[in-house]
Parts: structure tokens; sequence; C-alpha cells
């Protein structure tokens, strides 16, 4: 099934959109066009906007996305109307929040401990936030039903979970499909170092599903901020309405389609973080502060401390960045991937730190 881009406002979207309409550079907009608009006509390449719709980019990205769903036995077909190019996906959280959330109506619903920008952005627009906490021992599940009774305009899954690294199966999130009367937003950035298959498939047969990807992780594109909105068309023209026209820049069209270009040294580089990150697993389960390791299929592992404010000191201390995440897991840290060298350096200064 192919879907093509859409000129239509998502019934679901904030009743203020339907007074609005896309912005100027973006509805006129010609492909082949060399006119610099309100610019220095003496200037380099970038004295130009970027175009606003870059359909040879997203037409790239449609095609690695089909063939990753190949892999995976997806019968899914996408097409440019189905991608949307954001700076950053946490552009994303944002715009999805503003377009379709009335505010002291709406309400939104997330499972910690799970990505604070979520709760952070709805409560700043004055929407409530439903918390569903994650369940099990490695908080690997939904409380589907709770999630349900909730009835939230939107419903954010981080799977693969930040900052738990545990992963979420299709059965669950199918099941938060079915129930939902609301958009279900599954965050995927994190899903090219998992095994776990990529919730794309289900977007045809459940119109409801957005799904969020990033250049930033794997991709290796953090510092020109591209993000990615995969759905139905509908949805990303409600976004668009919201969405700066010239926010995905020349620099970063260009860098994207490089990259994709060259899928082998991604995934290369994907494949070295996986195998550091089995490693640094397998140590960190041997030092006597820690008190639990999680399983991780992402490109960081949560550790479970005795006391981690001694522990998160002493690697401050050393100029070795973690991220403090007690307040969301009692005495944990999230502890990035990086390269052996300095994987090699927190184990040593973790084994030097008695609590």
């Amino acid at each position: 099934m192919k879907i093509s881009a859409s000129t239509t406002l998502h019934p679901l979207a904030r009743r203020s959109l339907k007074k609005l309409t896309l912005p100027e550079p973006i509805a006129r907009y010609r492909k082949a066009t060399t006119e610099r608009i309100n610019t220095n006509p003496y200037a380099s390449e970038y004295g130009i906007y970027p175009c606003p719709n870059p359909i040879e980019v997203q037409a790239k990205y449609a095609k690695y996305l089909i063939e990753e769903l190949k892999i995976q036995h997806g019968k899914v077909s996408f097409s440019a109307g189905n991608i949307l190019f954001t700076p950053g996906s946490i552009v994303a959280i944002d715009l999805l929040i503003r377009a379709f959330c009335e505010p002291l109506i709406d309400q939104i619903c997330i499972q910690n401990p799970t990505f604070p920008a979520y709760r952070n952005y709805a409560l700043g627009y004055d929407i409530e936030v439903v918390d569903v906490p994650l369940i099990g021992d490695c908080l690997n599940a939904l409380n589907t039903d709770a999630i349900a009774a909730a009835k939230a305009k939107l419903t954010f899954i981080c799977n693969p979970n930040n900052p738990v690294s545990s992963i979420l199966s299709q059965e669950q999130l199918i099941d938060v499909l079915k129930q939902s009367s609301g958009l279900v937003i599954v965050d995927e950035a994190y899903i090219d170092f998992s095994e776990q298959d990529s919730s794309i498939k289900l977007i045809t047969e459940y119109p409801n599903l957005v799904v969020l990807r990033t250049f930033s992780k794997a991709w290796g594109l953090a510092g020109l901020r591209i993000g990615v909105v995969i759905g139905e068309p509908s949805i990303l023209y409600t976004l668009r309405l919201l969405l700066d026209p010239f926010s995905f820049t020349l620099p970063a069209q260009k860098a994207v389609a490089d990259v994709l270009d060259n899928l082998d040294l991604v995934q290369s580089n994907v494949k070295r973080i996986k195998s550091e990150r089995e490693r640094l697993y397998l140590e960190l389960e041997q030092i006597s502060i820690v008190k639990r390791v999680y399983p991780s299929q992402t490109n960081f592992i949560l550790v479970e401390f005795f006391n981690s404010s001694i522990v998160y000191e002493s690697l401050v201390k050393a100029n070795a960045l973690v991220s403090d995440t007690s307040f969301q897991i009692k005495n944990s840290l999230r502890i990035s991937i990086s390269v052996r060298e300095e994987n090699e350096r927190i184990i040593g200064i973790l084994r030097k730190i008695v609590s």
C-alpha cells in the first residue's frame, strides 16, 4: 500500500488549526527553483533557503525503510508522503503536543521511567500527564488496560526505552493501538541498536500510529539536529502547519543523503558499539559497588549501584560523563557506550571506588 502526501487536517488536531494553511513557502515552492527570496543574491550556496519539501531526500529515506521492512518481513511500502524531517525528534514531540492537545482539556499518557521531554513539553502547554509506569522485573512490559483507561489524546511509548534500555513486544504495542482512540507515538530513537523489529510495519494497519526516528544516535549526525516523523500523511500535514518551513537545513539535507549512501559505514559502527556494549556489560557485572546491570538494547547501559551519589561524584571528578538517572530509578546511572579506551577508563574508575 502506497500513501501519498496529504493536504487534509487530521480529525484529532486542535480546533484552532482549522484556521491555518501551510506556510507560503511550502505551499508554492517549486523543486527546481533557484530564486533567492529576500536573500543576498551574491552569497554562497547557503545564501538561499533550503527546500521545505525535500522530496529526493524523503524518497531516499523511504527506500531505506522499505529495505529495512523487507529484512523484517514487513509488507508495508513507504513514499515521501509518509516522512517528515524535523530539527531533532525532540522537536517532533513538541509539535505533536502543540498540534493535537487542547490546553487544560486533553492529556497525554507516558510510562515512567521514560524520556522526560514528553512530560516537560506537555506540562509547559497546560496538558495533563497520566503516568502508567512500566511493569516487570526488567521494566519491559506495559499495563495496557490502564493505558487504555487513560483515554489520552497522545500516548508516548519509548521503545527501546530511555533510560532503562528495555524493549516492548509488538503484541503489547498492538494491544495499545487497538484500544486507543488517540494517537500512539512510538519513539524509536535507539532502534538501530536493538534486535527488535521496528513498529513502522504497523502504520498502514493502524493509522493512529506515529513512529519517531533520529539521525543523532546510530547515524552519527547529532550536531545537525535531524529527526524523522513517520506516519499517516494527514498527521504529517497537521504538523507541517506549525513547523518552521526551513528547519531542515541545507547542510542537514546533504548529510542525510550522504549517510544514506554510506550505509556500510553506519552499520559497521553500530556493530562495534554493540560489541563494546556486550563487553562493558560483563565488566560492570563483576564490580563490587554495582548492585544490578540492566540488559541493554541501546547504546547505553543502565546501572544500579548501592550508592550512586558517591559513584557519580567520582566519575564527574574524573571527567567521565554519565547521566544521573536516580530521580527515575533509585541509585542508578546511565553509562553511554564509547570507544574501547574510554569504556576501559570508566571501568578502571569504578573498580577504585569504595562505597
